[in-house]
């Protein structure tokens, strides 16, 4: 007679048992990446925004002289265009400021900053070129 081998029933169980705790581990971890991607969505939509001003801001001190923008948007504070402020959830607030490199005043630091569910900040420099 031949002999028959094969899995015995306590070698199934354990081989149960072990890809049931791989499986409720990786389940647990899928579960923590999901709740931490929402700071990162909203940490996104606030640089997006942040970014988008930005960009009109660019865009302005392309189709202006630098002294047409300084009188536009620099000349008591930052004007915040309507197009920053399309997402309720978040305060967009900017900053004009005149900046000297290498004794040359001809240049002003522009600052964007949003506050809501997360918060971004960026700055540049325009130069009357």
């Amino acid at each position: 007679m031949r002999k028959l081998t094969g899995v015995s029933l306590i070698e199934l169980v354990v081989f149960i048992v072990i890809i049931s705790i791989v499986t409720v581990s990786l389940g647990a971890s899928l579960i923590a990446s999901m709740q931490n991607s929402v700071p990162v969505r909203k940490y996104t939509e606030s640089t997006l925004i942040a970014s988008s001003c930005m960009d009109w801001y660019v865009g302005q001190r392309d189709s202006l002289s630098f002294k047409q923008f300084n009188i536009l948007h620099c000349a008591n504070n930052l004007k915040i265009p309507d197009i920053c402020k399309l997402n309720k959830e978040y305060k967009v607030s900017g900053s004009c400021k005149n900046l000297r490199l290498k004794n040359d005043p001809g240049y002003k630091q522009i600052s964007i900053n949003v506050k809501g569910p997360a918060n971004a900040s960026l700055t540049t420099i325009f130069g009357e070129y």
